[in-house]
């Protein structure tokens, strides 16, 4: 089990010998000649990151390097010239994490380097194509604040709460939907360390065990996992944990719900019907999920209005369809309707120096929890897999979220108009 990484941590740490390569200094330490690519890379990472992107990706073309970066609210796209710094700059970088002897046709790795004042550990991923390397940088977190607890992560107070609250359970089962899988994960290690005890015996899989979680059984486990992988995680698994938390739906575990144990099952989706069809399409049976599972959490990333630049919006005539279309107030209510437009506080954000033109502020995260109705149950017991996916898209509350949101002033109303539209395209 060469590759299976188990590790019980009583502190933080980070485990660079776990395959982190250190690149923090090498702007400092590299020949003058590889001076001006390093400094590229760091400065293009730096450009990113202010438009708060969570994936960069190189590829590599006859006549240019097609560099995009894919960000919640949108993708860009550049092309970049051959001779430009940064070709040479993701040459050297993947001299630093894809040995030369290797004989593979891709390669994932984790590297250190320091951008903007922070630490940040990024993840790349390089695979040979025709045209040469296809390159994908993540960035995962900042070393010095790797964990963060579950009320530092959503927007919405007393979104801590609800997800606490749910996965106190002793047994059953939790899906988490994310279509973003750093977020998953930051989400599935806040929850391992509110369940953490004397008492309780957590295990969790992730694609890297950086960094270790205190009191937390954590196994590499990659998304395309060996056979040998895939056993050791089994074993793992029936040796009697408490909290079994899978970050992938191939990294299956639904089955252990049924037992003395609290199942937190990681989909790539952010509907609820999307993540109930997902665990189905895996393996799992309508009338054993309907035994085990207790509420999905959907995850969404949003971003919040610019503290510097957001300003008081005037009504257009746009606006006002739009909050007729989502008012509470029901028709005729004169008296309820005045009073609910004179708590409205509506903002848009034409951009500054301070958010980098974006209009946003920081990325932050909307949580919707979904309960398991008798109605859902019955369905799928039943195997009509057609109504219970139907019935928890009807309880998704995310829409009225982003709502409340834009009309306390969080997000921009032209964002929040955005990320509706987005999340109803998702969902159909």
């Amino acid at each position: 089990m060469r590759n299976a990484l188990t590790a019980t941590a009583v502190h933080p740490t980070h485990p660079q010998q776990a395959g982190v390569i250190d690149l923090r200094g090498r702007l400092r330490a590299c020949h003058v000649d590889e001076r001006a690519a390093w400094f590229s890379l760091q400065e293009q990472l730096e450009l990113a990151l202010q438009q708060h992107a969570h994936e960069l990706h190189f590829d590599e073309e006859p006549s240019c390097i097609r560099y995009r970066i894919r960000s919640t609210f949108a993708t860009t796209e550049h092309q970049l010239p051959l001779d430009n710094p940064l070709r040479t700059a993701l040459a050297l970088l993947g001299k630093q994490v894809w040995p030369n002897d290797a004989d593979e046709l891709s390669h994932r790795a984790w590297f250190l380097i320091k951008v903007a004042d922070q630490d940040l550990l990024f993840q790349s991923d390089h695979v040979k194509t025709s045209g040469g390397t296809a390159i994908t940088l993540r960035p995962l977190y900042d070393i010095k604040n790797p964990l963060p607890q579950l009320e530092k992560i959503f927007a919405l107070p007393g979104q801590a709460n609800i997800v606490r609250e749910n996965v106190q359970r002793h047994k059953g089962l939790i899906l988490l939907a994310d279509t973003d899988r750093t977020r998953r994960v930051r989400t599935a290690r806040a929850i391992s360390q509110c369940l953490t005890g004397p008492d309780q015996r957590i295990l969790l899989s992730e694609t890297n065990c950086h960094p270790l979680v205190p009191g937390v059984t954590q196994i590499a486990l990659p998304v395309h996992a060996s056979e040998e992988q895939k056993l050791a995680w089994q074993q793992a698994c029936d040796m009697s944990y408490d909290v079994m938390i899978a970050l992938e739906s191939n990294h299956d575990v639904a089955q252990h719900a049924h037992q003395k144990s609290l199942v937190i099952q990681g989909v790539c989706t952010n509907t609820p019907g999307l993540a109930l069809t997902q665990l189905i399409a895996n393996g799992a049976r309508p009338e054993s999920i309907a035994r085990s599972l207790n509420s999905i959490f959907t995850q969404h990333g949003i971003g919040l209005a610019c503290q510097y630049c957001k300003c008081p919006t005037i009504p257009d005539e746009r606006l006002e369809r739009w909050m007729h279309r989502h008012s509470p107030v029901q028709s005729g209510a004169i008296s309820d309707w005045l009073a609910d437009r004179l708590t409205d506080n509506f903002v848009q954000t034409p951009g500054c120096a301070s958010c980098h033109d974006t209009g946003v502020g920081a990325v932050t995260t909307l949580v919707d929890s979904i309960k398991i109705t008798a109605d859902i149950q019955e369905a799928l017991f039943d195997a009509d897999v057609r109504f219970a996916t139907h019935a928890l898209d009807q309880q998704a509350g995310v829409e009225n979220q982003i709502i409340a949101l834009a009309r306390i002033g969080k997000i921009s109303f032209l964002h929040a108009v955005q990320y509706l539209e987005k999340y109803k395209f998702q969902a159909h």
